[in-house]
């Protein structure tokens, strides 16, 4: 099936995209769930003025573990606490527009009948069992790539056992500069911090000298 070739702007690819693919899965609604675009929730309500947007945040020492398990996140723990701090900065942004509902992970994982309840209430669906118990339903696609692992993982019962993998998966040094970049938003959004000693000269030195290698780093590739 083409696209309408009388409008190319975005929001009609989008949309023709969109309508594709809800007739090829018999649905009447679809979702988006890129990371980043909760950078751009002006520009989504400008686009659709009824869109519902539900932003999920994680503690940030999860996120960072996460990222360094995934090909495009990245080693350096900098760039983690960046994305994160402009997400979680943005989320104060908008939590109080009633069109955005504003999630922790952790609350989401330990209730989730709870939460899934007042998720399908905020986008006005019915909540169904089976958006928790049947989820080996979820069908992936074929291959052995990181994609296809990603997505088989989707499909894993939904459990509380991974919120504290990143005490394992992060050193003591990447898990205290986490916390000392980030303790203001851990507070405000109910993380506890796990080391409540002071931060070393030493450690704070290579961490900025780490930040100018990637920047340096960046900027090379830029101008390749």
């Amino acid at each position: 099936q083409l696209i309408d070739q009388s409008d190319f702007s975005f929001q009609a690819v989008l949309d023709q995209l969109m309508k594709i693919e809800m007739e090829r899965s018999k649905k009447n609604r679809w979702g988006e769930k890129t990371p980043g675009h909760e950078l751009y929730i002006k520009l989504i309500f400008e686009l659709y003025p009824n869109a519902k947007i539900i932003y999920l945040i994680r503690d940030p020492r999860a996120v960072s573990s996460s990222l360094k398990n995934v090909p495009w996140g990245g080693k350096f723990i900098g760039s983690h606490i960046k994305i994160w701090k402009n997400s979680v900065r943005e989320a104060e942004n908008w939590k109080n527009e009633p069109r955005v509902r504003i999630i922790r992970y952790e609350d989401l994982v330990s209730d989730v009948e709870s939460v899934m309840r007042d998720i399908c209430s905020f986008i006005e669906l019915p909540f169904a069992s089976e958006m928790i118990v049947r989820r080996e339903a979820y069908q992936s696609h074929e291959g052995t790539d990181w994609t296809s692992q990603y997505e088989n993982s989707v499909a894993q019962k939904i459990t509380t056992e991974n919120l504290d993998k990143w005490k394992h998966e992060l050193s003591p040094d990447e898990i205290q500069l986490i916390e000392y970049f980030t303790k203001k938003e851990l507070n405000k959004w109910g993380y506890m911090r796990s080391v409540q000693n002071s931060i070393s000269k030493y450690l704070l030195l290579k961490y900025y000298s780490e930040s100018l290698v990637a920047k340096i780093r960046s900027r090379i590739h830029l101008i390749k």
